[in-house]
């Protein structure tokens, strides 16, 4: 069998190609020197940085963080070699890492040097890739943890954070799911802890993570961990900066034949002062009693949501006062007219009543039916008051609700679902 030779190429043409390599090294410094030149290149590295972070925050908002568009920012890095070097070389850029993939986790967690990490998972996220982000936990600014496979490696996870401090932790949100209860460490050490939202999750109302917080969201705990009464709001004296305040299914139980507590604003429990935010749902009298307890603040901003169920609708007349009191905290009349007032109610009732009132005449989110739509935060619908009985409502009912704001001060009224004159 004959081997072939392959004759080197003679030096002239050799001379040709080093040549055609040297046009194209110089036309690409050529291109590279008047990309230079446009306006875009005259923005500082350190401003392109800022439009970088801006923009990724702007598409993860967009998308849900387990979705691939949710790396479309990435892009930034294919426009030039400028714009790539200075992608590379922000460690915030890479500081949120994308959770689905264990290659794009190692790769940002690299990237992000000693960035604060901001963790958030959707429905579709690799266990091994959350564990990977928790041995940075000196660096976990926010974790957003939901709808675990495998609960028990979640456990593993809040034991970690349970055996050593997450210094820079501000933001802690933990949907437990349907399956396996999760309990909170109460040796879980997050001093700088300012929101925390967990649902189908306990936790214990003397645990240090709920002190300093400015936003308590709390859905749905096991009826061994509900507080009492007293534990609540020692959990809420701890939290004077406090804005935001959700519980549902969540409250202090009372006993059995239980009447609501009377009002007396010289004995408040816990005065509320930069409450701006409130949303308590559960048994009426739960959520009455709790609110008999809590002194809210006199603001313009206020916005309350109540979802309450009763088993008779003679529990109405002893919480209507209390419950009245709340909502006036809602519509304050001030010497100068900057107080709000409720221009408009509206009314559904039928299985189950709701009130809403508004501070405009027509609100706009009011297009939709009422019956079909769950209760939304609007700044013009700052109340909303949700009543489930077992029995039909009675007019004598209807008329008691509308005591709650007269009707004399409305401009509009709004009724949906009940044959009522």
């Amino acid at each position: 069998m004959s081997s072939v030779t392959v004759s080197p190429l003679p030096r002239s043409q050799a001379e040709i190609d080093d040549e055609l390599d040297a046009l194209a090294e110089r036309m690409r410094a050529l291109r590279t020197h008047r990309n230079n030149l446009s306006p875009i290149s005259i923005i500082p590295p350190e401003i392109l940085g800022v439009i970088f972070v801006s923009l990724a925050r702007q598409v993860q908002a967009l998308h849900p963080p387990d979705a691939p568009a949710v790396l479309s920012w990435l892009n930034v890095g294919h426009v030039c070699h400028l714009w790539r070097e200075v992608a590379l070389a922000n460690p915030e850029l890479w500081a949120t890492p994308f959770l689905s993939s264990s290659e794009a986790t190692e790769e940002m967690l690299v990237r992000s040097k000693m960035a604060p990490l901001i963790l958030r998972t959707g429905r579709r996220y690799r266990m091994d890739c959350v564990q990977k982000a928790f041995e940075h936990v000196e660096r976990l600014q926010e974790v957003s943890l939901g709808y675990p496979n495998t609960p028990i490696h979640l456990l593993d996870l809040l034991s970690k954070l349970s055996s050593c401090s997450a210094p820079s932790l501000q933001s802690f949100s933990l949907d437990g799911g349907l399956g396996r209860r999760i309990a909170i460490p109460t040796s879980f050490m997050a001093p700088n802890l300012r929101r925390l939202k967990i649902s189908h999750c306990d936790l214990s109302w003397a645990s240090p993570v709920l002190t300093g917080l400015t936003f308590l969201d709390i859905k749905s705990t096991s009826v061994e961990c509900l507080p009492t009464l007293d534990g609540l709001m020692s959990a809420l004296r701890r939290m004077p900066a406090l804005h935001t305040l959700f519980l549902e299914d969540a409250l202090p139980t009372l006993p059995r034949g239980s009447k609501p507590p009377p009002y007396a604003p010289h004995a408040m429990d816990v005065r509320l002062s930069h409450l701006e935010r409130l949303r308590l749902a559960g048994k009426m009298l739960e959520v009455v009693n709790v609110l008999a307890h809590i002194e809210l603040p006199n603001s313009t901003r206020m916005e309350v949501q109540l979802g309450c169920r009763i088993n008779s609708y003679q529990e109405l007349n002893p919480c209507l006062p209390i419950i009245s009191r709340t909502l006036g905290s809602c519509f304050k009349a001030t010497p100068d007219n900057s107080g709000r007032a409720a221009r408009s109610m509206r009314l559904y009732a039928s299985d189950h009543i709701r009130l809403q009132y508004a501070t405009v005449r027509h609100p706009t989110s009011w297009v939709e039916r009422m019956s079909e739509t769950p209760m939304k935060w609007t700044t013009e619908v700052p109340v909303t008051v949700d009543i489930t009985c077992h029995h039909q409502p009675s007019r004598a009912v209807i008329k008691k609700l509308y005591t709650l704001v007269p009707l004399g001060r409305l401009e509009a009224l709004y009724i949906e679902g009940y044959d009522h004159p």
